[in-house]
């Protein structure tokens, strides 16, 4: 191999050691399929790292990383006019920095599964947004507000407490309300007021009104 870095396409990454690497196809004076040879990572420590490979078809950077030229690493992929970069399709501007301020940072999945980081000014937020975009919790600067959104069940566990401490806390059902519970207890160190547009039931073995 004459060339010290060149372009490659990847033709298997299931790696049967699983270490990490792939095999490329490349051209030197004819098509010639490499070894597995690793790919290059942001961190890569003993049961720890950043994990992301490239898919077969990608279009990569292959360096040669010895005198000989017979050992090789993958730097990265890249986009081309048949393998377009992503969008979020969150933020029209931002999106392939048409804006030219280069504000938006994320990582998108192939089912669309979404991370981003967007520095927009006056308009910072972070998003975490499922492949449907029905799903999202989003962090927003300017509105100094945290939001999670979803058309589904959303469904919080824990073993022991959940501790929720708020100057004020609102909870508005559509439809039904239900509280179940070993024991339920309400303390107010004012008012308690309950209302409602319809009969009031209460049942009890025993009640106690004071």
């Amino acid at each position: 191999m004459s060339k010290k870095v060149f372009l490659a396409k990847v033709s298997d990454n299931q790696d049967p050691d699983n270490l990490h690497r792939v095999k490329v196809t490349y051209t030197n004076q004819k098509e010639c399929v490499s070894d597995w040879i690793p790919v290059l990572s942001y961190s890569s420590g003993n049961g720890n790292g950043i994990y992301s490979l490239p898919d077969v078809d990608e279009q990569v950077i292959v360096a040669s990383i010895n005198d000989s030229d017979t050992s090789f690493c993958v730097l990265g992929s890249i986009w081309s006019e048949s393998n377009l970069p992503p969008e979020t399709l969150e933020n029209s501007d931002a999106d392939l920095n048409k804006d030219g301020k280069n504000s938006l940072h994320f990582v998108k999945s192939k089912s669309g599964n979404m991370i981003i980081l967007d520095d927009t000014e006056s308009a910072e937020k972070m998003q975490l947004i499922a492949s449907d975009g029905k799903s999202r919790i989003e962090f927003s600067v300017p509105d100094e507000l945290i939001t999670i959104d979803t058309e589904n069940d959303l469904t919080l566990n824990a073993k022991s407490n959940v501790i929720i401490n708020a100057e004020e806390i609102e909870i508005s059902a559509s439809k039904q309300f239900n509280i179940s519970t070993e024991e339920f207890q309400i303390k107010a160190s004012k008012d308690i007021s309950i209302s409602s547009d319809k009969d009031i039931t209460i049942k009890g073995s025993g009640i106690a009104l004071n």
